[in-house]
């Protein structure tokens, strides 16, 4: 841990500074996120401004007390609904006292980095060696195994490089930078990718790029996106985004995704970050 990152940690000032920071380049690259507090660096969540996320079987007792709009059905069982009243916060309490907690949620961002967003600019150019290290070992070194990373893209150029032989053959979903400056969040999934490949050289890797927007994606995106990767049947599933949420509960999108979908694929590991 270098000398910067220890005095970003052990300075509170500085901390809030950043997140607030963040929250900002957050809101500019999607302006229908809210947070649930004025001050950003005393949110708890992240969420689509005015939507909720509401089970299909309790679709019909929630527009009982709350009248509003089907925005669209995401997977089977989950649908995004429009409350009439803009005031999330006071909808989702009166579905908790009148339904039961957990019956809506709000449509959570998910984002690269989860606790406090990101405390560093990424990607820094340097010329160094990867750490960990490239993976001699044969017995495991990922042959036959298919990793989608869900990320923010690929930047082709970077495996095109002889300094990144480990990337070389790796694929997926083209990122878009726009040079000379690199922007926050942009090479993240080139990142996670180059980690994949050291620890399992011989895997196919394919970087999805979901989170092109200041690093964010809402659930109600990324859980649809989840559901079409199955498609492809892929060993794992590498998930480099994550979230705060309202009340700690688990995302209720996800809490659908593994019941009705991930449950019955055996062969798929969905690995997420944990902080």
């Amino acid at each position: 841990m270098t000398e910067q990152r220890a005095a970003w940690l052990d300075d509170p000032d500085m901390r809030n500074a950043r997140l607030r920071r963040h929250v900002e380049i957050v809101k500019e690259a999607r302006p229908e996120i809210a947070v649930d507090s004025d001050d950003p660096a005393e949110m708890q969540y992240m969420h689509r401004r005015g939507a909720i996320l509401v089970r299909d079987t309790d679709l019909p007792r929630v527009q009982s007390i709350v009248p509003g709009d089907v925005e669209r059905s995401l997977i089977n069982g989950v649908t995004l609904y429009r409350p009439r009243d803009s005031d999330i916060e006071a909808v989702l309490t009166q579905i908790d006292t009148e339904l039961g907690v957990g019956v809506a949620t709000p449509d959570h961002a998910l984002h690269v980095t989860i606790s406090g967003l990101c405390p560093a600019t990424e990607p820094e150019g340097v010329d160094l060696p990867p750490l960990p290290g490239v993976n001699a070992d044969q017995a495991s070194d990922g042959t036959g195994v298919l990793v989608s990373v869900v990320d923010t893209g690929f930047l082709p150029s970077v495996a095109e490089d002889a300094r990144h032989r480990w990337l070389a053959g790796v694929r997926g979903d083209e990122e878009r930078v726009r040079p000379p400056y690199i922007r926050p969040f942009e090479g993240h999934g080139t990142f996670v990718a180059g980690i994949v490949r050291c620890l399992a050289p011989k895997a196919d890797v394919r970087v999805e790029g979901f989170l092109r927007h200041g690093g964010t994606i809402f659930e109600s995106e990324i859980v649809t996106q989840l559901d079409e990767a199955l498609n492809h049947v892929p060993d794992i599933i590498s998930l480099s985004g994550g979230t705060l949420t309202r009340n700690n509960l688990p995302p209720l999108s996800f809490e659908v995704f593994w019941e009705n979908r991930l449950r019955h694929y055996k062969g798929t590991v969905l690995v997420a970050a944990a902080g």
